[in-house]
């Protein structure tokens, strides 16, 4: 029966550590060990898994100096036995009992990765950005969304894969899940991807992406490193991760100007920016941030086309973003009428049509 490694970093989570672990022992599929780090928590975390362990014996607890999210993973990971690899944040839960039968199942046909979406009981989050929208095979490395993955907490992953090539998180920089994720698909053949919600993530104030600082230039040094590392693959892997930057370095320099007022590292991080969107950006992507990403696109346009980027540019780029910020709220506005009427037009031609099938019938 093959086994399952659930790998769950823990710090200061004493609020709601219980309902996750409970997440992992309601599953209808008992062949599991859940590998707990606590990474330094100086709240009740520590006694509330210890209280856990002692109730159930697949549970597995380690304590560490406090040292990050990534050394947390690394050590479970030096610790795991299962056949199948699968990581849960301590505020997160799987959201019901099916989801590591479910996952089995998939693996034993033979994909290297299964993946599938989160929500957080409004909104659906797929697995990456521009990510596919209905279950499909993701054949490596040709299929386009094979960028699209980049929280690990939303697949099943193979441990062989991962101890053959040794596989771990960076440590010391952001964005460990998604130098990950690719890493890891770059030894696979064929992804599952599932288009359901199996994960609830709960949105943390206190993480380690809600206050980056200077941090995010992290994000130039990652994707730096993929480029170089993938070589001839990075063809197949550029577009959407091209997009998935492009996404990131607007909303940190959103972030930027609030926590950092210094105009030479604001201006340094816009020229990092230009320099990957000179080099790599794929037009035929960024195009379609006009209507979806109106905001977006006016960044990548003012920062692409800008000959000097100094203050007058900063105002130039936030009135812009102003303008588009309110066309995006209009066209949010827009889209659930737009999406009333065609669902008001199928049902009345739908409806007409079944009554004159009835009538023919008759």
């Amino acid at each position: 029966m093959d086994k399952i490694s659930v790998i769950m970093p823990a710090y200061n989570a004493s609020s709601y550590i219980n309902k996750s672990i409970e997440s992992v022992i309601v599953q209808s599929y008992s062949n599991w060990e859940l590998i707990i780090i606590d990474d330094g928590s100086t709240d009740s975390t520590l006694a509330i898994v210890q209280d856990f362990t002692k109730k159930d014996n697949r549970i597995i607890f380690r304590s560490q100096a406090n040292a990050g999210q990534s050394v947390a993973r690394n050590i479970a990971l030096d610790l795991a036995t299962g056949d199948y690899i699968m990581f849960l944040d301590a505020d997160d839960i799987f959201v019901n009992d099916r989801v590591f039968e479910n996952c089995v199942t998939s693996m034993r046909l033979g994909y290297g990765l299964t993946c599938f979406n989160a929500t957080n009981g409004k909104d659906r989050f797929i697995c990456g950005p521009n990510g596919p929208n209905i279950s499909m095979e993701i054949f490596v490395p040709q299929n386009k969304y094979v960028a699209s993955f980049s929280n690990v907490w939303l697949g099943c992953f193979r441990r062989d894969i991962i101890e053959q090539h040794k596989i771990r998180f960076a440590v010391g920089r952001i964005f460990e899940d998604w130098e990950f994720m690719i890493n890891y698909t770059t030894f696979c053949s064929v992804i599952n991807y599932i288009n359901a919600s199996w994960y609830f993530y709960t949105p943390n104030p206190t993480s380690t992406t809600a206050h980056l600082g200077l941090k995010v230039f992290d994000l130039f040094v990652i994707y730096k490193l993929l480029k170089d590392k993938l070589g001839d693959l990075w063809q197949f892997y550029e577009p959407i991760t091209t997009l998935k930057m492009l996404h990131c370095m607007f909303d940190f320099y959103n972030n930027l100007k609030k926590d950092i007022k210094d105009k030479d590292i604001l201006e340094n991080y816009l020229l990092k920016t230009k320099e990957v969107i000179n080099t790599t950006t794929p037009e035929v992507y960024i195009t379609s941030l006009n209507i979806v990403y109106p905001n977006i696109k006016a960044f990548y346009d003012i920062i692409k086309n800008s000959q000097s980027l100094i203050l007058e540019e900063f105002t130039k780029i936030d009135k812009q973003m102003n303008t588009c910020s309110r066309a995006a709220n209009i066209i949010t506005l827009l889209i659930p009428i737009r999406n009333f009427r065609k669902a008001l037009r199928f049902k009345l031609k739908h409806g007409l049509f079944k009554l004159f099938f009835e009538n023919k019938q008759r």
